[in-house]
């Protein structure tokens, strides 16, 4: 069955009429995060903006057991960032979804997709009759004789307690994608992102894991999950201090240097030693997993390597994250090609973008 079937005779007419405020919502490991588009004028608006803690219980290693729970985390999330309207793109974690690119012969449309249908117990390495998919046509070789295939699957089990969430919500399900594909719309866009050859590097640092991607052409070629987030840096923060953990969160989200800059000269506190140990995990993890991919792929340069998600928003992590990797990083930003809404505090709006560039990209869906 293919992946977003439910929507499917939803997605011509929408895109028709194209929606001039969708909603975007992304379901992380930590948080429900909603955002909104305007896209009437031409350059496209950021009109709202909303995150909610997603309670213990509702998730367990990235699937949803709580419905009910999940329903209402989203309800309350909208409720937070004023959305308007019902249609909704919903973005899908990529712990446990597969993606892979195939090459097929080249052959009219109707023909591929029954090619592709055919051989996914040979592609995708869940058992048959357990997973959603769907494909895209990404490229063709020179000579013209052969396709280069996205193909992505994701098992039962993720999707459907998603769509019943959000559509017990209240919300009009347009599509479903994965969280990678929506970045790349985000920095894509940037006029000021170099991703324009679309060969680049993310690291989305998120409440309790880090997502690796390498996109190639655009396209996300490969991922990697690492055990590191921003819940661990905060566990760091209470059991040094021996703040509880709300505590702990909040004082590192107000900015404060728990972790000093890489140039830092003097004698290192106990809660700086333990955060340094988890940026080089992740350094190290995102280090291998980028000459692991060049040494594979020689004619192919990386132009680019970006920080996203929000375990980014620690003090001093990029520059920290720039001097372990040795690699010049950037931190995504989506207002370098939109605007926003007056009606932002323009410090909140500096807290939470770096963590809300998925779900502006899911809000993208569609867009010329």
């Amino acid at each position: 069955m293919k992946l977003f079937d439910v929507m499917v005779r939803q997605l011509e007419h929408v895109f028709i009429r194209k929606s001039d405020e969708m909603i975007g919502l992304d379901i992380g490991t930590g948080f429900v995060k909603v955002a909104q588009v305007n896209r009437k004028g031409g350059q496209p608006v950021l009109t709202n903006l909303g995150r909610v803690a997603i309670p213990t219980g509702i998730m367990d290693d990235g699937y949803i057991i709580d419905v009910n729970g999940m329903t209402q985390t989203i309800r309350e999330c909208l409720a937070l960032s004023y959305a308007v309207g019902k249609e909704v793109v919903v973005g899908l974690s990529g712990c446990h979804v597969f993606s892979r690119e195939i090459t097929m012969p080249v052959m009219p449309k109707q023909e591929l997709a029954e090619a592709v249908k055919w051989g996914l117990e040979e592609y995708v390495p869940y058992p048959v009759d357990s997973f959603y998919y769907d494909f895209d046509i990404i490229g063709s070789n020179e000579d013209g004789k052969t396709f280069e295939l996205l193909l992505v699957a994701a098992p039962y089990e993720i999707v459907n307690p998603l769509i019943a969430a959000v559509t017990a919500a209240g919300l009009e399900l347009v599509a479903i994608e994965t969280e990678a594909l929506a970045s790349v719309r985000v920095l894509q866009k940037s006029k000021d992102s170099g991703a324009s050859s679309g060969h680049f590097f993310v690291i989305d640092i998120g409440a309790k894991l880090s997502q690796l991607t390498i996109f190639q052409k655009g396209v996300p070629f490969y991922t990697r999950i690492v055990p590191v987030g921003g819940m661990h840096f905060t566990q760091v923060i209470m059991q040094v201090t021996g703040l509880d953990f709300n505590e702990a969160d909040m004082l590192k989200s107000k900015k404060n240097a728990f972790l000093q800059s890489a140039d830092f000269i003097g004698e290192l506190s106990k809660v700086n030693q333990e955060l340094k140990l988890l940026i080089v995990q992740l350094a190290f993890e995102g280090r291998q997993t980028l000459d692991s991919y060049i040494t594979q792929n020689h004619q192919v340069m990386i132009d680019q390597v970006f920080l996203m998600g929000g375990g980014a928003c620690l003090k001093n992590l990029l520059p920290e994250l720039r001097h372990q990797m040795d690699l010049t990083i950037e931190m995504v930003n989506p207002l370098a090609f939109m605007s926003a809404s007056t009606a932002f505090d323009p410090q909140f709006l500096e807290r939470v973008i770096p963590q809300m560039a998925v779900a502006i990209g899911l809000a993208l869906r569609g867009d010329a």
